[in-house]
């Protein structure tokens, strides 16, 4: 049989994600439900700047319930790509609050298997890397689960650029690969 006439670009279908720009809005109260439609609602109501369709979602920065505060940090998407500077600029009004905002800066990203910026895991052609030993497997399946952790991209940077091997032991590796506390993320 002949094969099936080749389909022109307009019957494809693509559906792609809408763009969204973050603002960081400081101390919003603990007992606020950042998703909740009645939440966004009310701050729509009290700032009329802001329109619904405008608003695409709100979430906690820090959970301030977990962290024991009475106050906490939310970050807001928006459609529009100017809103969030005039919220930088001039803050929100929610239940007579005047609620600072400030720019979010996302963190990069970062692979959960070998560690190194830029890719996910889905993406990753590097051998796993522990985040507890910094040898060549996965994390679950360390041996050494009592263990200190070491980063292995810090060790890996320095063994790279010095003709002796790092020890393993001093304090500038004790920590994740993963966490903030990391010079190279």
């Amino acid at each position: 049989p002949p094969p099936p006439p080749a389909k022109t670009v307009n019957e494809f279908k693509a559906i792609t994600q809408a763009t969204c720009y973050s603002v960081v809005i400081h101390s919003v109260p603990a007992d606020v439900q950042p998703a909740s439609p009645e939440f966004l609602f009310r701050l729509l109501a009290q700032n009329p700047s802001i329109t619904l369709h405008l608003l695409h979602l709100a979430r906690w920065l820090t959970d301030p319930v977990a962290t024991n505060k009475s106050h906490g940090s939310i970050v807001v998407n928006f459609l529009d790509k100017e809103l969030p500077g005039r919220i930088e600029k001039g803050g929100l009004k929610y239940e007579g609050l005047f609620l600072r905002g400030s720019h979010y800066k996302r963190m990069p990203t970062q692979c959960f298997r070998c560690h190194e910026l830029g890719h996910i895991v889905a993406r990753c052609r590097s051998d796993p890397v522990c985040t507890r030993c910094s040898e060549k497997h996965d994390t679950c399946q360390c041996q050494f689960l009592d263990s200190d952790t070491v980063c292995g991209r810090c060790l890996q940077k320095d063994a790279a650029q010095s003709s002796q091997a790092p020890n393993r032991s001093d304090p500038k590796y004790a920590h994740s690969p993963r966490s903030a506390g990391c010079p190279l993320r």
